[in-house]
């Protein structure tokens, strides 16, 4: 839960696995969401200093191109681009 004081402004999902590739530990900022009035005031700033502070390897996260805004946040925060895409098979349950 992302917070501002004491008012619920977002949530963010992280997941923790094992890299071979990062070598070590990777966290998956799965997902996050702000609440519009909570957007830019510095939480998702908290959000990926709190994530590096659990020293991991790897953070990687995943953005739509469109949403420049994002793309523009995570790219003066050090994240870059990987050279190929990912793929998934979804199941239905």
């Amino acid at each position: 839960m992302l917070c501002d004081g004491t008012a619920p402004a977002g949530y963010a999902l992280l997941q923790k696995t094992y890299s071979r590739e990062a070598g070590g530990m990777c966290i998956w900022i799965d997902e996050i969401y702000l609440r519009p009035a909570f957007r830019g005031r510095g939480l998702a700033k908290e959000l990926f200093a709190y994530a590096e502070g659990l020293k991991a390897k790897r953070l990687r996260l995943e953005v739509e191109p469109e949403n420049g805004r994002a793309v523009a946040l995570y790219t003066k925060l050090g994240y870059r681009f990987l050279d190929y895409r990912s793929m998934v098979k979804d199941f239905e349950t």
